[in-house]
């Protein structure tokens, strides 16, 4: 897509203020996208299924695209996984 083009190109730039790269911190990783050809309930379940998994992982979800009606699915994703930390 033509924004994972622009981010793979940008990646992660300096903070002079703090003095600090993020990219010596940061590992950033592309998890794809949720298939389109799902229906709406489905691909809004696996956008959920997807955000338990990276937090089971120790990753921090950055999720892009979509509309407010993600909202959901991405705390219900969270709810699960402090449901099963706990």
């Amino acid at each position: 897509s033509v924004f994972r083009y622009h981010c793979y190109k940008i990646g992660t730039q300096p903070n002079p203020e703090w003095n600090l790269n993020v990219a010596d911190h940061v590992i950033i990783y592309d998890m794809g996208d949720i298939d389109a050809n799902l229906s709406y309930d489905a691909a809004h379940q696996q956008l959920a299924k997807t955000v338990h998994k990276l937090l089971s992982k120790n990753c921090i979800p950055f999720i892009i695209g979509g509309s407010n009606d993600q909202s959901y699915f991405n705390f219900l994703g969270l709810a699960n996984y402090l449901q099963h930390a706990t």
